[in-house]
């Protein structure tokens, strides 16, 4: 699914649901649409994202 599909996706989920989008798809495109999306949103959602794979750390 191209930037252009997913960014409106983004911009009415959740930060949590957002998170885990962007953890699933490859680095580059998950870089851009953080880049289309306003700063205090891309934040949250980076912190988030990163807040998450910090919690499954060990896991497995």
């Amino acid at each position: 699914m191209g930037v252009e599909k997913l960014l409106p996706i983004l911009e009415n989920e959740s930060i949590e649901v957002a998170a885990v989008l962007l953890s699933k798809i490859d680095v580059a495109r998950a870089a851009e649409l953080l880049g289309k999306l306003p700063g205090p949103q891309a934040r949250r959602i980076t912190y988030a994202a990163f807040s998450n794979q910090r919690g499954h750390a060990g896991c497995g």
